[in-house]
This record gives structure tokens, sequence and C-alpha cells, in this order.
């Protein structure tokens, strides 16, 4: 069954800020009432050159000052801050403002920007890429980073005895990198495929001559060797984890870097509940609040709804973006013989009455679809091809045709086989499934 549903959240990423104001001494609330405040000096910039070269970053707001501390949910404690061995998108998140990667992708324009290289070929066979990582690029204990980093950071994700299966299944479609210099690494794909540049260009450097020969599945909360913009300062379990930006980085030089990385201090606090994480930002305890479902945004965060909104001391605001849109959808087992006939797989989809769904439980927050990839055309719908709509009639005249008919209790059976589905989901909001349960019902359908 094509995608249902696309989120314009997920696209314009709906967030409500606190207004706040930077001061000389930075005071933070820790995560239990009873503790009391951190108190932290600001970070005082070790002085350096801007390199001539490059582009700024667009999105980058060239006012900005540099101070303060940002303090924002980190859901739920998680099990490990090292993303490689945890894939979780808050060890992501602290481990992206740690380490970098060869190259980045630009904030607005399909092109890659470098982070660690400072330039790069890409050989004509197209699966062969040489990297030069930049003179200026080292590790905080002052190191520099080496081409023998990347290839450390290769061997410990094949490592089968490490936790790091999920990004083996990236970094497995290549050779073992070679080291041409200390400063120039070549990455060989195994074979041509449309990403394999960025695939390749998103080899971490990791400090060899800090993790050679430890567990790196003991590497969890500790991590004091980094060469991004922050470096870790504090993790306290079900509390929080405390970033600290880093006075002497080398990648400050890089003109793409500016106006960028402007926190002293970046906390995120551990919370298992969303819905008691927004209460805290409401009480002024987070900076910063992502909503990602339309009932809250829409209910709960209005001038109506929040006090603060209507004085305007918190701003509610719509965040746009160029990421591709995410979907929501079912997906049918086509093993299943009943499955394999498109006119059954159609007259599902003419039970479904997604408008209605939208409109009562989504706010008309979202979008229908036709397409997979919405991104692709105007308006986000493929003119070729159709936009099912609910129409239970035309529904009961495919399954009529397909042989499923309706008996004298009400159920459609064929061949003496009672229509039946079962649905499977990790959803625990299921009343658009509930909804449609009732749909199908009403067709002669058991669900």
């Amino acid at each position: 069954m094509p995608a249902i549903f696309t989120d314009r959240i997920a696209r314009t990423y709906m967030r409500i800020m606190l207004r706040a104001a930077v001061i000389g001494l930075l005071v933070l609330q820790t995560a239990c009432d009873d503790e009391p405040p951190i108190s932290m000096d600001p970070v005082t910039d070790i002085s350096y050159e801007v390199e001539t070269g490059g582009s700024v970053d667009p999105i980058a707001a060239d006012g900005a000052l540099k101070g303060g501390t940002f303090t924002i949910w980190g859901g739920p404690n998680p099990k490990s801050l090292n993303v490689w061995v945890d894939n979780w998108h808050l060890s992501g998140e602290v481990m992206g403002l740690l380490y970098e990667s060869l190259v980045t992708l630009h904030s607005v324009d399909n092109k890659p920007v470098g982070q660690l290289a400072s330039r790069w070929e890409e050989a004509p066979d197209g699966v062969t890429f040489t990297f030069h990582i930049h003179p200026d690029a080292n590790w905080s204990d002052g190191q520099p980073v080496t081409a023998e980093d990347v290839q450390f950071f290769y061997d410990t994700i094949m490592n089968k005895d490490h936790l790091t299966t999920v990004y083996r299944t990236v970094i497995g479609r290549f050779e073992r990198p070679e080291v041409i210099d200390a400063k120039t690494v070549r990455i060989t794909a195994k074979e041509r495929y449309w990403k394999a540049f960025w695939d390749a260009g998103g080899f971490t450097a990791f400090p060899k001559h800090v993790w050679e020969g430890k567990d790196f599945n003991r590497i969890n909360f500790d991590f004091p060797v980094v060469s991004g913009p922050y470096e870790l300062l504090e993790y306290r379990r079900n509390r929080y984890v405390l970033l600290k930006r880093r006075a002497d980085w080398w990648g400050r030089v890089l003109r793409y870097n500016q106006h960028k990385y402007n926190f002293d201090y970046i906390r995120y606090r551990f919370q298992e509940d969303r819905t008691a994480a927004l209460e805290t930002f409401k009480k002024g305890d987070y900076d910063m609040y992502a909503i990602y479902t339309a009932s809250i945004w829409a209910q709960q965060t209005d001038a109506g709804a929040l006090e603060s909104v209507a004085r305007n001391h918190v701003l509610r605001q719509e965040i746009f973006n160029q990421e591709p849109i995410g979907f929501q959808g079912l997906a049918i087992n086509m093993r299943q013989e009943r499955f394999q006939d498109v006119r059954v797989r159609q007259a599902l989809f003419y039970l479904l009455d997604r408008e209605k769904l939208n409109e009562q439980f989504m706010f008309d927050q979202y979008f229908l679809l036709n397409s997979y990839f919405p991104d692709l055309y105007p308006g986000n719908k493929n003119p070729a091809a159709e936009m099912y709509r609910y129409n239970p009639e035309k529904a009961g005249q495919l399954l009529d045709a397909a042989g499923w008919q309706v008996g004298d209790d009400g159920w459609r059976r064929k061949d003496g086989q009672v229509f039946s589905i079962t649905f499977i989901t990790y959803a625990s909001d299921i009343r658009h499934m509930n909804k449609y349960v009732e749909w199908l019902k009403d067709a002669g359908i058991q669900a």
C-alpha cells in the first residue's frame, strides 16, 4: 500500500523557544529542583585567523553572539553516548559535536562541504575517493588528525567483536582505507553505487593514539580526546549530559563554521516522558522544545493554552527546512495470496478515509501522498499516479470482482474463507487504526 500521510511537522520542525538573555556568569539549573545551581565561567576564545577560501554557511546568523547556556530535553537516559555502539538520536547529536567526518552536506545546496577534509578527488571509475585532511586539523590534546585515524575508524567499525553492526552495513561496502601519507587517505568502494561518495565522505576520524587497544564496546560516557567544536564536560546518569564549547577548536578557522557553535554550554536533560518534558518546558527549565505531534501543537501550545505564548515570553514558530519529507503508512504482506490481487489492494485503499483522519486527529497538519518520493513532483503529487480517496462503494465493487462476496452474516468470503486482516504496529496512539478497522468491518472485512 502506498504511503498514507506526510507530516508537515517533519518538514517544518515545529518548535517553541524560550526567550533568554546571555549574562556574564552562567547559571544552569540541574535536573532536580532540590539541587543547587551549577555556576560556570564563560568560554574565552583563543585568538585565531579565519581562512580566506570557502563560503560562509548561509543559514548561520552573522549577528549571533557567543556565550550562554542552552538547555534542551534529551529524552531518556541513553545506554551509551557512543552512537556507533548504541544508535540513538541523542547519542548521534552529541557525537556529532565531539567528532567530525571528512565532509558534510551543505546546509541548503546539494553539494559537499569539507570538515576534516580540505579537498578531495573522485576517480573516473566512481569508486575511488582521495581525501586530503586539513593541515590544521588536530585533536583536543594537540595531536594531529591523520589518515591513520580514518583508517582506524574503519578497523573499529568492521571489528566483529564490536557492537557496530548497524554501521558495518554501510562501511562494509568499502575496502580498508589506504593511507597515502599522514594527511591523505584513499577510500575505495567495492562497487559503484549512487551514494558512494557521500558514504566515503561520512567516514569519521577516531583518535587511534587514545583508543587503540581499548574495548570499544566499553567506551560509553568518557571521551577525553575529541576533534569537534565541543567537549564532554560532565555526564550524570538519569540527570543530564553537559557539553562545553572548545576555545581552541581547530575548525574555527574554516569560513563555513563562522557564526555557528555559539553556545558556551549545551545541556541535555534526561526525562523519559515527552509530556512531562513539555511541562518542564512550561516551567521555564528548557530553552527549546520540539513538537512532533499535531494535536499537541494545535491544542497545548497556542496562546490560549500557554500564557507565556500570549505574553510573548515564548516564541511559537514553525521552522522550515529542505529535508526530504517523511511519511506514515501501511505496508501489505504480499506473501499472502489474497493481497496479491491488485483489486483487493485498491479496495483497501478506497476504504481508508485519509481526509477525515487528517482533519479529526491531525488538525490538517498533514497532506495526502500518492508517491514515496513527493519531493520530486510539484505540489508533492505525482501527476501520473491516482490519488486514492475514500470510496466504499467502489471498494465493494472491486472486492466483489475479486471473488470476495458478502455472506448472510455480513462478512466477505471467498472459497469458504472469511476475509480477515491482522495489523502489527508499535504505535501507542492507535486512534487512526481503530477508525480504519471500523471502515473495514462496515465493508465486511474482519480486522
